[in-house]
């Protein structure tokens, strides 16, 4: 076996890779030289920069689209937290009004529990001390 001096290859396998013939019927595309046919190169070009042109103008669209609607939600969101604002309130001002009321009717119970109380004190100071008497008795405020 033969030896290249320079990497030490073999050079046997070298002639067995030079007998080999390649085949007739296949072709080699040979340098700057292509598949298409100068028409279909114009054709794929125009093809696909009308179509990045399309789908340019369609993301734009959608991007507009987007915004109107997101737009539209703020809008939506902001309305409706306004009306449970003022619900709330309505409802808040309803409960302070009935629990001053009920804080109020409160009040004059106990002021009128009071005024018995003191009118039975009263009453039971001005027997111990004085005989009963009909004017005595007609006293009430």
């Amino acid at each position: 076996m033969e030896c290249c001096p320079q990497c030490s290859a073999d050079l046997e396998c070298f002639e067995l890779l030079d007998n080999l013939q390649a085949p007739e019927n296949t072709v080699y595309p040979q340098k700057g030289d292509s598949a298409l046919s100068p028409e279909n190169k114009w054709f794929m070009l125009i093809s696909s920069s009308v179509l990045l042109l399309a789908l340019i103008a369609a993301s734009s669209y959608l991007h507009r689209r987007m915004d109107i609607l997101a737009t539209r939600l703020n809008e939506i969101e902001s309305v409706l937290r306004d009306r449970k604002l003022t619900q709330n309130t309505t409802i808040m001002e309803r409960q302070m009004e009935k629990r001053e009321e009920k804080d109020f009717q409160n009040r004059i119970d106990d002021l009128d529990k009071r005024r018995t109380a003191a009118w039975r004190r009263i009453k039971a100071a001005l027997a111990a001390y004085a005989p009963p008497t009909f004017d005595n008795l007609r006293i009430r405020p």
